[in-house]
């Protein structure tokens, strides 16, 4: 059996000076690397956050949006619903303005007539009696659409 040649002492203080070197070697790649990975898991997660964040934004700009044109819309159809309503509103004056008209020159023709037949003197069971309108009420809305509701 052969024994393995003895060492010098020079050779000896060589090899143990390398063994603590090349630890801690490893543990610096080890740190090293642990930073790195670290680095770049914070790279990732700003980045995820920073895309969330403009889609966020994006979402908020569609929806200000969506919001700023049904507004405008309702708007819209408000002043439209006015106008008609205004316009309704002058035609049914127009209309009961010609059947006054109307009436009274058909109360004033048949008081002729009576007075024609009967000689000057209006029987009192025939007399009339005009009523006027004291007011109207109307709606602002001319559908249930959009008309808020009192609670139950």
């Amino acid at each position: 059996q052969t024994k393995p040649p003895a060492m010098s002492s020079t050779a000896g203080a060589q090899q143990s000076d390398a063994a603590p070197s090349t630890n801690s070697s490893i543990a610096l790649c080890l740190i090293s690397a642990a930073g790195v990975s670290v680095a770049a898991a914070a790279a990732v997660y700003w980045l995820q956050e920073r895309r969330h964040g403009r889609e966020k934004q994006k979402q908020n700009t569609e929806c200000e949006k969506w919001v700023s044109l049904r507004q405008e819309e309702r708007t819209g159809r408000i002043r439209a619903e006015v106008k008609l309503r205004t316009a309704i509103k002058e035609l049914d004056q127009i209309k009961q303005h010609q059947q006054q008209q109307q009436q009274q020159q058909q109360q004033h023709n048949s008081s002729i007539q009576s007075e024609s037949n009967n000689g000057g003197g209006a029987d009192p069971r025939t007399r009339t009696m005009l009523l006027t309108c004291i007011g109207t009420v109307e709606s602002p809305y001319l559908k249930r659409m959009g008309t808020p509701r009192q609670p139950q």
